[in-house]
């Protein structure tokens, strides 16, 4: 079994936990700076920010956050494809930072490559 980053959210304190990847440190050992950042979500809905290093070990944790406490996130590619209500849902998380009842949706996304969160 392998271990698992605890880690705590640093905008509301909620509990945090993530399996240990391997690849997370063959990513820091190929990095310039030597740390890999990843993204974790915790159970209120934040998006937060651990960068890893070479060793495995949590060097920086930190809310992702654009002015005001919000996420900093935006669409680089069109969002047609949804049907219009969940496109605006989607269009309203993103102004208010409230991704409640989206979270999953926006998550796609931003892997898709659809949503960029700075």
């Amino acid at each position: 079994m392998l271990p698992e980053y605890v880690v705590n959210c640093p905008i509301c304190g909620a509990r945090i936990t993530a399996p240990y990847d391997p690849k997370a440190v063959e990513a820091a050992l190929r990095s310039p700076d030597g740390l890999y950042i990843t993204t974790l979500k915790c159970p209120n809905g934040h998006y937060v920010l651990i960068a890893i290093d070479k060793d495995g070990v949590i060097r920086r944790i930190d809310a992702e956050r654009g002015a005001g406490g919000r996420p900093d996130c935006e669409v680089v590619k069109p969002l047609d494809f949804l049907p219009a209500p969940i496109r605006q849902r989607v269009l309203d998380a993103l102004q208010t930072g409230d991704f409640r009842g989206v979270e999953k949706i926006v998550e796609d996304l931003r892997r898709a490559g659809v949503i960029r969160c700075l």
